[in-house]
């Protein structure tokens, strides 16, 4: 899902201190969650779209089910 080619820095925990990861926007983050950048969150925003791996009713579907949202399923 590569969006642009903003970069994206991230926080990680690396032993007692912590370290900065730098990935492109649209990777998967350290956390499993896709990344996006500023420029792709204010245009998405804009639209009113939902952020990346949810559904238009706000369901998270990144999971291992078919379908997690009943009213995707239905057609709504």
């Amino acid at each position: 899902m590569a969006r642009c080619e903003n970069e994206v820095t991230q926080t990680v925990p690396s032993g007692y201190d912590y370290k900065t990861v730098v990935m492109r926007c649209g990777q998967t983050s350290v956390n499993g969650d896709p990344l996006e950048c500023h420029d792709c969150y204010k245009a998405r925003v804009a639209a009113n779209k939902p952020p990346p791996g949810y559904c238009r009713h706000g369901r998270f579907i990144n999971t291992s089910h078919d379908i997690p949202c009943a009213a995707c399923e239905i057609g709504e």
